[in-house]
């Protein structure tokens, strides 16, 4: 058979992989740039609201300053003018709350107030100030303390503070000016940053394109020879399709040849299996029709002598009573008579030769009984007893056995099995013939009798039949194959090899159950068939 080779010729063409790697690179610096460009953006938002709400505090701040400084210098004098206590426990109040506004400005502005120290040793020595006209007024000293508050020192002083705090404010907004140039600086430095890799991702992204473009391009090439290369199949395949119509008809011709000699060889070997089975009943009924015939023959002749006898004794009571003969000579005529004919010997053989007929019969009428279960014409599944159809088998392959082995039976009582009965018993004669034969290899040429051993059990919802003998058993290769079709290990013409093959056709596809084989004990083997109880409807195959 020529072989179909429908692939097309190799042809060199560069395969171009998909750009990839640069679109993932393309797009990390992308997202690089993006988040870049964000950092930097919200860190500038962040910077200037830190510098505006600085700014601001610090305004603030410095004009609280200056408004507590007042209200400290307004509560002193008042103090010392009006000895009203009530103005010392509000300087004193308002005091502490100047400290903290210094300590804030020193920590919103530390630059600019490191410039304005004058500032803070002005603070410093108004407060010094404050406190001796508050320690005089304590003592009684009204003017004293008037005279502290109103030297031309304080009053220096307290123009100094304002001046030192106006100078600061202008310190801090220098340094406001000089942060807000730097963040100018600096986003115009990101923004010159951000412009160049603009256009170094513009560039990249101008090469990417070129590189998708080429991919684009080798596919639609790839395409295009495609297309050209299934135009070329196409008329392949129509030249090839006609080759395979040819080859595919010789196939089925070859099959359809095979399944006539497969059919003829399962014929054959029906043809055996009846001829040998045919051989096997004329022997079995041969034995009982001969003694019938026998008894038959020796009644016969009995009944031939019986009658002459009763000719002599009536011949005799005639001349007696004619007064031909007198009685002596008609008891002597009479004894002569019966011991001629072996009357006595008739009296006691009669009856057991009448019985040995009887028996006779009664084989005869059991083989054919026993055939007709056996044979089963029925198509149909049928409820059996199995046990009773293992003897009706065993009856018939009485013959296969009888000279080589001797048959030992353990069947369990068992409920009706539904089946084919037909098929079912040629699968056991099968497998009983099997086993007497490979006793009979075993036993060649010695005067051994083997043993063939069948059981029957009930397993849950299905029955085991177990068939054991010890005969040559098989080899583990054997065992592998010897339910396969056409597989024998007997010489030529010996077997076809379909025997257990059609076994295992019966068991496990008309009847869903399940055949294995063993090695026995001691030399042998041991088929186990299982059953199931009530198998669904299975239709049964037609033989030829």
């Amino acid at each position: 058979m020529p072989r179909i080779d429908l692939k097309p010729a190799p042809e060199k063409t560069a395969t171009r992989l998909p750009p990839s790697r640069p679109i993932a690179v393309g797009v990390v610096l992308v997202v690089a740039l993006l988040l870049a460009g964000a950092w930097v953006t919200a860190r500038s938002y962040v910077d200037l609201h830190r510098m505006v709400a600085n700014e601001l505090q610090l305004r603030d701040l410095g004009g609280r300053l200056l408004y507590l400084r007042e209200q400290l210098g307004t509560s002193a004098r008042l103090a010392a003018e009006t000895g009203d206590p009530q103005w010392s426990t509000r300087y004193h109040d308002v005091r502490p709350q100047l400290d903290a506004a210094l300590r804030e400005l020193v920590s919103l502005a530390p630059h600019a107030s490191v410039s304005a120290s004058p500032t803070w040793a002005d603070s410093a020595a108004l407060a010094a100030t404050e406190d001796r006209a508050f320690a005089a007024l304590r003592q009684g000293q009204r003017e004293s303390a008037l005279a502290l508050l109103s030297d031309a020192d304080y009053l220096s002083r307290q123009q100094q503070y304002v001046d030192g705090l106006d100078a600061l404010g202008h310190a801090v907004l220098e340094e406001a000016q000089a942060r807000l140039a730097m963040q100018r600086y600096r986003v115009l430095a990101v923004a010159l940053l951000g412009l160049t890799l603009l256009a170094a991702l513009a560039a990249a992204w101008a090469w990417i394109s070129g590189l998708v473009q080429q991919y684009v391009n080798a596919i639609h090439a790839a395409e295009s020879a495609l297309e050209q290369t299934n135009r070329s199949l196409e008329s392949r395949v129509r030249e090839r399709t006609a080759e395979l119509s040819t080859l595919n008809q010789h196939l089925r011709d070859e099959m359809e040849r095979r399944s006539k000699i497969e059919l003829e060889l399962r014929q054959a070997q029906k043809l055996e299996a009846i001829g040998r089975l045919a051989a096997g009943v004329a022997h079995e009924i041969n034995t009982p029709v001969q003694f019938v015939s026998d008894s038959c023959h020796f009644l016969r002749d009995g009944v031939t002598d019986a009658l002459a006898v009763l000719q002599d004794q009536r011949s005799a009571l005639d001349a007696l009573v004619d007064g031909q003969r007198s009685v002596d000579e008609v008891s002597t005529s009479l004894h002569r008579s019966w011991s001629a004919h072996g009357i006595d010997l008739l009296a006691e053989q009669l009856p057991q030769a009448s019985t040995m007929a009887l028996e006779g019969l009664d084989r005869i009428a059991h083989i054919v009984r026993s055939m007709k279960e056996f044979s089963h014409p029925g198509s149909a599944r049928t409820a059996i007893d199995l046990n009773r159809a293992i003897g009706n088998t065993l009856t018939i392959a009485r013959n296969a056995y009888r000279y080589v082995a001797d048959v030992h039976t353990d069947l369990a009582e068992l409920p009706p099995l539904s089946c084919f009965p037909g098929a079912l018993n040629q699968a056991l004669l099968n497998l009983i013939v099997n086993a007497a034969q490979a006793i009979g290899e075993a036993v060649a040429g010695s005067q051994r009798r083997g043993r063939i051993d069948i059981r029957t059990r009930r397993d849950g919802e299905s029955v085991v039949i177990e068939i054991q003998d010890d005969g040559v058993g098989m080899t583990d290769a054997v065992r592998e194959r010897i339910f396969e079709p056409f597989f024998t290990t007997k010489a030529i013409g010996q077997g076809s090899g379909q025997g257990l093959a059609i076994t295992r056709a019966v068991i496990v596809d008309q009847h869903s159950g399940q055949i294995s084989v063993r090695a026995a004990a001691g030399g042998g083997s041991v088929f186990v068939v299982r059953l199931p109880l009530n198998a669904t409807e299975t239709p049964q195959p037609a033989t030829a």
